[in-house]
C-alpha cells in the first residue's frame, strides 16, 4: 500500500500514523515473502494482503478512502466529470450551429441537434452500463481491468464498427434511391 493509493480528507495525525504503520507492515510482510514492495509490481500476495487490510475496515471513520481503479459513476467526482463532458458535448452542438454557413432555421437545427444528443447519450449510457456489468458482474479483477478500460473498449468498438455499419447502410440506401429514383431518400 503506497501513499499514492490513499486520498486524505482531513486525516488526524494519529490516523496518519496508523496508516503509516499498516503500510510498513504490508511492505515488511511482502519482503519476508519475497514479493515486490509496490502494488504496481503485480504481486498476488501483495494485492491479497492490501485487500485483506482494506476489507478489515481499518480505514472506516478515518476520512481515508483507498482508490480501487478508475470508476465512471461511483463518486461525486465521477459525476462531476460526466457533467463536464456532457456540457462539452452540448457546447459543440451550439458551436456548430453558429459556425455553419448558411445557417439552417432554428427548428431544423434543433431537430438535428436533439437527434445527435439523444443518440450520443444513449450510446454513452449503454457503454457505462456494459462497463459496470463487465466490471462487477463478470469479475474484472481476474482480468486486471476496471470500468474505464471496458468503457474505452466499448467506445472504440462503437466508433469503428458502428460508423462502418452506418456508412454501409447509407451507401446501400443511396444506391437504392438512385436505382428506383426515390428523391426523398437521396442524401446531400
Amino acid at each position: 500500500l503506497n501513499t499514492n493509493a490513499i486520498i486524505s480528507e482531513g486525516i488526524s495525525s494519529s490516523n496518519l500514523v496508523a496508516i503509516r504503520e499498516v503500510t510498513t507492515f504490508v511492505r515488511l510482510t511482502m519482503k519476508l515473502h519475497g514479493t515486490v514492495t509496490s502494488l504496481e509490481g503485480g504481486s498476488n500476495f501483495a494485492t491479497q494482503t492490501v485487500n485483506t487490510i482494506v476489507e478489515s475496515g481499518i480505514f472506516e471513520g478515518t476520512g481515508v478512502s483507498v482508490l480501487k481503479g478508475c470508476t465512471l459513476v461511483e463518486s461525486s467526482f465521477d459525476i462531476f466529470i460526466q457533467g463536464i463532458l456532457g456540457l462539452l458535448a452540448f457546447t459543440t452542438l451550439f458551436a456548430k450551429r453558429y459556425m455553419e454557413s448558411p445557417q439552417r432555421p432554428f427548428v431544423v437545427w434543433a431537430f438535428d441537434a436533439s437527434k445527435q444528443a439523444v443518440a450520443g447519450m444513449t450510446v454513452h449510457i449503454l457503454n457505462i452500463g456494459i462497463a459496470e456489468y463487465l466490471t462487477h458482474a463478470v469479475g474484472a479483477a481476474a482480468l486486471k481491468s476496471d470500468e474505464c478500460d471496458f468503457y474505452f473498449v466499448n467506445f472504440v468498438i462503437d466508433i469503428f464498427v458502428g460508423v462502418t455499419v452506418t456508412y454501409l447502410l447509407l451507401a446501400i440506401v443511396g444506391v437504392f434511391a438512385e436505382k428506383f429514383n426515390f428523391k426523398i431518400l437521396r442524401t446531400g
